[in-house]
C-alpha cells in the first residue's frame, strides 16, 4: 500500500486554499432554475482542472442548467468516476439567510454540504494524486447542472451510460452521513400524476348533472394513501400537491394530485401502478374520466457484492487514516449513484463532507470530517488496486 503521508502533508499545505475555493463556490447562487449560476461553477471548475491536464466537455441545454464532463487519460484503459452536482435547492436570497461562515469547527453556506464542498473535495483529491505522479487509471469527473430537478430536460442519463462504459468503479461525493456512514442501498424514485376530469355544472341548480373531478380525485387519493403509507413497506406513496375547481360556485370539472413514490424492487412498483390503474379504471359515477402519468426519476440502489468489495477497502483506508470504520446504510432519497450500481458497477455514495441539516438555512459540514474526506478520497485513487473489483 502506498503511503497517505504525503497525501496528508499535501492536504495541509493547501488547506487555505481549499476554503478558499469553497467559499467562491458557495457564494455562487446554482438553484437548479439558475442555469447562468450553474454555468459560473462550471467554469470555476474547469479554471481548476484544465490547471491539471483536464479535458472538459460542456453541455448545454435551454431548460436545465449545464453538464460537465472532465477527463484525464491514464495508463490503464479503465477509468474511475467522481461523480456529483453543481445544482443545489437554494434561491438567491439564501447568501442573507445563510452566509459562508466558519463556526465553532463547521463550515456554513446554502450547499456547502449538498454539495460544493464534495465538488472540492473531488477536485483536491485529484491535484492530491497527480502531484504524487502515481495515477495509473483514466479518471472521469461528471458534474451535473439538474441533479436537484431531476434530469428531465438534459442528456444526464445518456451521459452516464456512455461515459460508464470503461468505469473501474465510482465515487459519488454527494452529501456524507454522520457516524462513518456510507450509502450502499437507495430507495428508487418517482412521481404519479393523477389526473381527473368530469363535468362542471351549478351546485344550486343542477347539482346532480355535475360530476365533480375533486371528490373523485380525493376518493383515489384516500385508497392509495391507505394502502401504501407504511414507510416499512416495499413502496411508499405520498401525496404532495392537489390542483382543483376554479370558484366555489361550480362543480369542478377538473382535478390533479402528484405522489412522490419510493419504492425498493421494480416489482413492487409494477404491482403499485397497477393498482392506481385498476383504480382509476372504477370512478365511484360515470362522466368521469383519470389519467395516471408515472415519471421515474432513479432506480433502485441495490447493495451487490461489488460494491461491498469497494466499501470494505475504503473502510480499510479509512481506519489506516485513523478516521475509522465505515459501514454501510440504507435510505430512502434518490441520487445518481444509483444509475452506475444499477448497471453493475462498483458504487460508494455519500462519500461527501460530513455536515447536517441539508436544504435547509442551517446546512453545514465539519470543517475536520471535510478534510479527512479529501485525505480518503485521493487514497482511495491512490491504492484503488488493493480493492480486487476486477
Amino acid at each position: 500500500m502506498l503511503s497517505s503521508d504525503q497525501v496528508k502533508d499535501f492536504i495541509e499545505f493547501e488547506k487555505n486554499n481549499i476554503i478558499s475555493l469553497l467559499k467562491e463556490l458557495v457564494l455562487i447562487d446554482s438553484g437548479s432554475h439558475n442555469f447562468s449560476g450553474i454555468m459560473d461553477v462550471a467554469k470555476v471548475v474547469i479554471t481548476e482542472l484544465e490547471a491539471l491536464g483536464f479535458n472538459n466537455t460542456v453541455y448545454e441545454f435551454q431548460q436545465a442548467g449545464p453538464n460537465l464532463v472532465s477527463e484525464i487519460k491514464g495508463e490503464s484503459n479503465k477509468s474511475i468516476i467522481l461523480l456529483g452536482h453543481m445544482d443545489t435547492v437554494f434561491d438567491s436570497n439564501a447568501q442573507d439567510l445563510n452566509p459562508f461562515r466558519k463556526e465553532s469547527g463547521k463550515i456554513y453556506g446554502p450547499g456547502v454540504l449538498d454539495m460544493k464542498g464534495g465538488i472540492v473535495q473531488i477536485i483536491n483529491a485529484v491535484k492530491a494524486l497527480l502531484y504524487l505522479n502515481k495515477q495509473k487509471y483514466g479518471i472521469k469527473i461528471i458534474l451535473v447542472g439538474d441533479e436537484e430537478s431531476g434530469h428531465l430536460h438534459s442528456n444526464a442519463l445518456d451521459l452516464f451510460k456512455a461515459e460508464s462504459q470503461d468505469a473501474l468503479a465510482v465515487f459519488c461525493c454527494e452529501s456524507g452521513r454522520t457516524n462513518n456512514q456510507i450509502v450502499l442501498e437507495r430507495k428508487g424514485v418517482g412521481t404519479l400524476t393523477v389526473e381527473v376530469k368530469g363535468r362542471s355544472a351549478h351546485p344550486g341548480n343542477e347539482l346532480a348533472a355535475g360530476r365533480n373531478a375533486i371528490a373523485e380525485l380525493s376518493r383515489q387519493i384516500v385508497k392509495i394513501h391507505s394502502q401504501y403509507t407504511d414507510p416499512q413497506a416495499d413502496l411508499t406513496a405520498s401525496i404532495g400537491i392537489i390542483e382543483g375547481g376554479t370558484t366555489v360556485n361550480v362543480v369542478p370539472d377538473r382535478a390533479k394530485g402528484i405522489f412522490d413514490i419510493r419504492f425498493k424492487q421494480d416489482k413492487s412498483l409494477k404491482d403499485f401502478l397497477k393498482f392506481t390503474n385498476d383504480l382509476a379504471a372504477q370512478p365511484h359515477q360515470d362522466n368521469l374520466e383519470t389519467e395516471t402519468i408515472y415519471i421515474n426519476e432513479y432506480p433502485p440502489m441495490a447493495k451487490t457484492a461489488e460494491s461491498e468489495k469497494l466499501l470494505h477497502f475504503v473502510s480499510h483506508l479509512s481506519k489506516n487514516n485513523g478516521f475509522g470504520a465505515l459501514k454501510a446504510i440504507a435510505v430512502g432519497g434518490g441520487a445518481d449513484s444509483t444509475f452506475f450500481s444499477a448497471s453493475g458497477i462498483p458504487t460508494v455514495c455519500s462519500f461527501g463532507p460530513v455536515g447536517k441539516n441539508a436544504h435547509t438555512y442551517d446546512e453545514f459540514i465539519y470543517e475536520k470530517d471535510f478534510f479527512d474526506r479529501i485525505i480518503l478520497l485521493a487514497d482511495c485513487l491512490l491504492n484503488i488496486d488493493l480493492a480486487e473489483l476486477n
